[in-house]
């Protein structure tokens, strides 16, 4: 009989789909070593349109798992860091004596796992703590993709702000509209695509963007654009595998820090008060945008995912 793991896991406009993406990598990291996968979540609609397969319906509360007919031989959990320790709390109290592992940044409910996965772009691994580059979770679309080639005259951007945030998105299309109008071809000429999974976002939108809304896989998207204006959350993970040079605006206090090691590393750089200025300033750097997408492949291989995956499986079999 397969192990199961129990795979624990919210998503949606308010809170992003940035766990749901990562939580998707790792489901099937997990199934390729023959490991059967339930997903438990209060958003079963998204997160059956991200993983194409149902979710088991939690009910909100302090204890979530209380109906839930499964005996998990591993207990994933990747939810908003607020919830964490309550989701920990809860899973224990359904599975005394099933392991637990937490994916994302440092929580209260850290110390009580048996096994942290964070998503750090530094840091060292240890037997109980796995950081650093070696193990952020992208997609299989991130994975083994070729060198990328830096056009000198670029043609495609991409925007996206994240899933749950467009309070920012306005007041950077205004100016970016405002730089192309007075910038001269090429410049003038370049395509932006805004992904957005508010359909509203288009009313503050010209004619000069094409909106793509409800989108929340972007592997394809980031492949195929040459630079990006992006939120500080997983979407900087999945720019450095996809080699994609960013300029990154923070719609949340936590990504600061994200932001700041990008920025260090050489994979992107933080957005300054001029967003249509910035953009156009790196489109016409093209060493500058080589620079960040040789050093973004460098460093996520977008093999983190079956690293992460042979560690919980030992897990099983402790």
């Amino acid at each position: 009989m397969k192990p199961v793991i129990g795979l624990r896991v919210d998503a949606g406009p308010r809170i992003g789909h940035g766990h749901a993406h990562r939580s998707l990598a790792l489901a099937h990291a997990l199934e390729a070593l023959q490991v059967r996968v339930e997903v438990l979540t209060t958003t079963p609609d998204t997160l059956h349109a991200i993983f194409g397969a149902n979710a088991r319906s939690l009910a909100a509360g302090s204890d979530p798992f209380e109906h839930v007919k499964l005996s998990p031989d591993v207990i994933v959990i990747d939810t908003p860091r607020a919830t964490r320790p309550a989701q920990l709390g809860a899973a224990r109290r359904a599975w005394p004596k099933t392991p637990i592992v937490l994916i994302g940044g440092e929580s209260h409910a850290d110390p009580k796992a048996d096994l942290i996965i964070h998503q750090e772009l530094t840091g060292a691994a240890s037997p109980a703590v796995l950081s650093g580059p070696d193990y952020l979770l992208v997609k299989p679309g991130f994975t083994a993709l070729p060198v990328r080639q830096t056009r000198a005259a670029p043609n495609h951007a991409l925007i996206c702000l994240g899933g749950g945030r467009q309070d920012r998105l306005a007041d950077v299309l205004a100016s970016i509209d405002d730089a192309m109008r007075a910038a001269r071809p090429p410049l003038a000429d370049l395509k932006i695509s805004v992904f957005s999974t508010q359909a509203e976002s288009g009313a503050t939108m010209s004619g000069r963007f094409a909106l793509r809304s409800g989108v929340t896989d972007l592997a394809s998207a980031m492949t195929g654009a040459d630079l990006a204006i992006l939120a500080g959350g997983g979407l900087v993970i999945e720019a450095a595998a996809a080699g994609l040079p960013a300029l990154y605006l923070p719609v949340a206090d936590h990504q600061n820090a994200r932001i700041d090691t990008a920025e260090a590393l050489g994979i992107g750089a933080r957005l300054g008060a001029e967003p249509g200025a910035e953009l156009l300033g790196l489109a016409a750097d093209p060493g500058a945008r080589e620079a960040m997408a040789r050093n973004g492949q460098r460093l996520v291989d977008g093999l983190g995912a079956k690293r992460c995956a042979k560690r919980i499986v030992q897990l099983v079999k402790a």
